[in-house]
């Protein structure tokens, strides 16, 4: 009887160590080869000053309801839908360094000696309304 207890014991403690030892080295061959181990895990991109065709200095970022971004930059105001960057210069041409959007989509940015906002709904460059 002892002897079968034994044996079970080491048959079970077999099978446990191979399948630890499977799943540890499936997930080591996926980890970089496909993406199946990225499930999970967010998407990033990354783009450089060459993407978006403005200065590679950015100084702040938000995002609206619809998901578009709008970043900081000190050539203006960059907005990005997910697919298209677009560059929006304030008719003051200043460097917008700060952004802040409130629950009614009022999309505030500051600037070098300059505030003002841009309406909701309203991202053209004669819509900045200054503070």
């Amino acid at each position: 009887m002892k002897r079968i207890s034994t044996l079970a014991g080491l048959v079970l403690t077999l099978a446990l160590f191979n399948f630890a030892a499977a799943q540890s080295s499936r997930y080591s061959a996926n980890t970089f080869n496909n993406s199946s181990a990225e499930a999970g895990l967010p998407y990033l991109q990354n783009f450089t000053f060459k993407d978006y065709d403005a200065h590679p200095q950015n100084w702040g970022i938000v995002q609206d309801e619809r998901g578009v971004m709008y970043f900081a930059n000190t050539e203006g105001l960059l907005e990005f839908d997910g697919v298209t960057w677009r560059l929006i210069r304030p008719l003051q041409n200043v460097t917008v360094v700060s952004l802040a959007m409130d629950s009614s989509g009022f999309l505030f940015a500051g600037g070098v000696n300059d505030f003002g906002y841009f309406p909701p709904g309203c991202r053209n460059p004669q819509h900045f309304v200054s503070l």
